[in-house]
């Protein structure tokens, strides 16, 4: 018989994907969203192996054993002997697979690593999309998603053998580009954004962007091409980039509100390069670049862009 019902067990938070992304922020998980968990769990107020039935060990004990655990596994120094043991700050979420729920604790373990995940009462089942009912993790700015350089399925790249619609493209295939001839894909990416989080975040949903009278849908962060007296007179030169959110007018661009979820799509090439979508000048980076260093052409403020977008 399985003593669930007092284990103590917790998890690293790289063990766990939110919306289908492994180890995402923990502010990603919000009522509605999708969580699961894969892997192996510590047993913190006993040994690994689960043991027969016994007394019951009161709650305090069994914190404090759990604590201790915490200790030993974080490295951290412990407790005086006549010290109590810290509680550590709360802050958590409830999920459920429609019949049963658990509430899943977070626990800082220091700058730069995975917090762990602690459940009391019995491990939920791994390797399932359980829903999240409740959540009270506090939103913190640095640890929200990257920003998104992403195109929407069925966008046309003009690639080496001509256009190819960006979901069938792989690595090592060729993309035109405009400034430096053919060059390989480096890296394929693909997020899915879950319509309770657009609900919840709704400035993720892609920009429909016309241009030339062509059209283009892409994550709000990508960037466009834009060119013109204008952009010259401005800012000395004939070309600029801006980002598909700071085009947003109703008119020539706008964000497509109330889709019931977003697939996005990112190619990386190996370096900061212009390339063709749907007729459409847009750029692309390199993988695992600071998007904001050394951008293919000049990076346009919100407000520099509403300067040369009057031209338009």
């Amino acid at each position: 018989m399985e003593t669930g019902l007092r284990a103590v067990h917790a998890f690293s938070w790289a063990q766990t994907e939110v919306e289908d992304i492994p180890e995402a922020p923990p502010e990603m998980v919000v009522p509605g969203a999708l969580w699961r968990w894969r892997g192996e769990a510590l047993r913190l107020d006993g040994p690994q192996a689960l043991l027969p039935l016994g007394p019951a060990q009161g709650t305090d004990e069994t914190r404090a054993r759990a604590a201790r655990a915490l200790r030993r596994w974080l490295d951290l120094p412990a407790a005086p002997p006549d010290a109590a043991e810290p509680e550590p700050v709360r802050q958590g979420f409830t999920v459920t697979d429609g019949r049963q729920v658990w509430e899943v604790a977070l626990v800082a373990t220091g700058p730069g690593r995975a917090p762990l995940a602690v459940i009391a009462g019995g491990l939920p089942p791994r390797d399932r999309d359980l829903w999240v009912v409740e959540s009270d993790i506090v939103a913190r700015p640095e640890t929200m998603p990257e920003t998104l350089l992403c195109f929407t399925p069925g966008t046309l790249v003009l690639c080496a053998g001509g256009w190819q619609k960006v979901e069938r493209i792989t690595e090592g295939m060729r993309v035109q580009t405009r400034d430096n001839g053919l060059q390989p894909v480096a890296r394929c990416a693909a997020q899915r954004i879950s319509g309770a989080r657009l609900r919840l975040m709704p400035e993720l949903a892609p920009v429909l962007v016309r241009m030339g009278g062509e059209a283009l849908a892409v994550s709000p962060d990508h960037r466009l091409l834009l060119r013109g007296p204008r952009a010259q007179a401005l800012f000395g030169c004939d070309e600029v980039l801006a980002a598909a959110r700071d085009l947003v007018d109703d008119r020539r661009a706008r964000l497509l509100r109330g889709l019931p979820e977003v697939h996005y799509l990112h190619l990386a090439l190996p370096g900061h390069e212009v390339i063709l979508a749907n007729g459409i000048e847009t750029e692309s980076c390199p993988p695992d670049a600071d998007v904001a260093v050394a951008p293919a052409r000049r990076l346009l403020s919100r407000a520099e862009t509403a300067l040369v977008a009057q031209a338009a």
